[in-house]
């Protein structure tokens, strides 16, 4: 069922207010399903821009229908990612950490249905797809962290 009211949107631009005006993302918005899912994705600010790059590679509509499922399906890794554990699972960022690995693997495992009996996935492409989104993911996060610290504090160079 979709949210014709745009309750998404309205919460998106709550939260980000000036962010959201300058992101192609809100035309995505306002036709989201307004679910747990969709708030997660509300929530985390590195899926929303990640969100907001991918469109403005590809505006179609089509595409658009595309982005939105690859938005959710990072929103419910990070909801798997909190079951497994809650209090050092916050947001995707931390979910890119190098300590999160084999936590990040059983995440993945879990989105796409892994069966250990048959050591078979009940959705392979979404295991190889993951892969992907989580280095693009990693990418602007990258991106983000040094747009944010253009002046390093020389105390910090030390320790570099």
């Amino acid at each position: 069922m979709q949210c014709r009211n745009g309750i998404i949107y309205l919460a998106c631009r709550e939260k980000y207010g000036k962010i959201l005006s300058r992101m192609r993302l809100k035309q995505v918005l306002e036709n989201m399903r307004g679910d747990k899912v969709s708030e997660e994705i509300v929530k985390d600010i590195l899926i929303f821009s990640w969100g907001d790059d991918l469109l403005k590679k590809s505006a179609a509509d089509r595409s658009k229908y595309h982005l939105v499922a690859k938005m959710r399906r990072c929103a419910n890794f990070v909801k798997q990612m909190r079951e497994i554990n809650p209090t050092r699972y916050t947001d995707m960022l931390s979910c890119l950490r190098t300590t999160a690995f084999f936590d990040v693997i059983e995440a993945t495992k879990r989105i796409s249905k892994y069966n250990p009996d048959t050591r078979t996935y009940g959705a392979p492409s979404t295991a190889l797809q993951f892969g992907t989104y989580l280095k693009q993911l990693t990418k602007l996060a990258k991106k983000i962290l040094l747009y944010r610290r253009t002046k390093i504090p020389e105390n910090e160079m030390e320790k570099c």
